[in-house]
C-alpha cells in the first residue's frame, strides 16, 4: 500500500485511508496517514478527515525541521 501512495495511485488512495481508519495510530500507520495526506495535496483529491490530518501534520513537521521552538509548535510569528 505504501509504495501504491507513494506513487500517487489514485485507486490507492481510498484503501489507505480505510486502513489508517481501521487502525490504531502506530508509526507505521502514521507513516501512512501523512504520506496519504502529501499525495492527496499533489492530486487534489479530498476527504472528510483531510484538513484535520493535514492540520495535525503541518506543526508536527515545522517542529521537526527546528523552525518553532519546543514550547510554542502553533505560533509562526517568529520573525522579528
Amino acid at each position: 500500500m505504501q509504495r501504491s501512495i507513494k506513487q500517487f495511485a489514485p485507486s490507492a488512495l481510498e484503501p489507505a485511508r480505510q486502513f489508517v481508519l481501521r487502525s490504531e495510530l502506530d508509526e507505521d500507520e502514521e507513516y501512512v496517514r501523512k504520506v496519504l495526506v502529501r499525495a492527496c495535496k499533489l492530486l487534489n483529491h479530498r476527504f472528510p478527515e483531510f484538513d484535520a490530518w493535514l492540520n495535525e501534520e503541518v506543526p508536527d513537521e515545522i517542529y521537526r525541521r527546528g523552525c518553532v521552538p519546543p514550547n510554542r509548535p502553533n505560533n509562526l510569528d517568529l520573525v522579528a
